[in-house]
């Protein structure tokens, strides 16, 4: 089952990206923490021009700070700006949960799942910091490799290698655990005789994790 041609799952995942973006909206003026001050602090020095690793350090690779950075200087230096950004994010997580969970559950079993994530996880911690930005591209490698389960092609090799490499790019440890877990399921799939690479897949992927 593919629920991205059926234009009433469509219609589901895009109502739950408005509905969850417009709820997580409402805690952008809330729950400051000393830790988001470190990653907003980090995207203002590289707009001052300053490099990371040589003129300031942290113990993340840099993802989250150059990419706060960019949006600074599109939208304008403001812990609003960032927050609004962390907000898509949810939105766009829960509608791939529920595209990923739809593949292997009831409709309203889908919904429960990610309508208790939206409600329990995001909002106990909305800070601008590199977990949030590291699971979204998590969530992106894990749903390209569904569709690559489903629909072989170099593709979405492609986007599954480069949505691994950059989770790592955002947060090392995350990226690590993704490419391990994925390199064990591709090995019980290819051992089990339920897969089977070819070349211009297997390309792809490592074309994807080294660009």
């Amino acid at each position: 089952f593919m629920p991205e041609r059926e234009p009433a799952e469509l219609t589901i995942s895009a109502a739950l990206f408005v509905l969850t973006t417009a709820y997580l909206l409402l805690f952008r003026h809330s729950m400051f923490s000393p830790d988001e001050g470190i990653t907003l602090q980090g995207a203002q020095r590289i707009l001052n021009g300053q490099v990371m690793y040589r003129d300031f350090f942290y113990f993340c690779t840099p993802g989250s700070y150059y990419f706060i950075a960019l949006l600074f200087k599109i939208f304008g230096d403001s812990i609003i700006v960032a927050r609004s950004a962390l907000a898509v994010e949810g939105g766009l997580m829960t509608a791939l949960a529920y595209l990923i969970a739809r593949r292997v559950c009831a409709r309203w079993s889908a919904l429960l799942a990610v309508t208790l994530a939206t409600v329990a996880l995001l909002p106990s911690a909305f800070l601008v910091v590199h977990n949030w930005d590291s699971t979204l591209w998590a969530c992106l490698t894990l749903y390209s490799a569904v569709w690559f389960l489903q629909r072989p092609h170099w593709g979405w090799a492609l986007a599954m290698g480069s949505s691994c490499s950059i989770t790592a790019l955002f947060e090392q440890s995350k990226g690590g655990g993704v490419l391990l877990g994925l390199v064990a399921g591709f090995l019980i799939l290819h051992s089990s005789r339920q897969l089977r690479w070819q070349r211009a897949h297997f390309l792809a992927v490592l074309s994807g994790l080294i660009w």
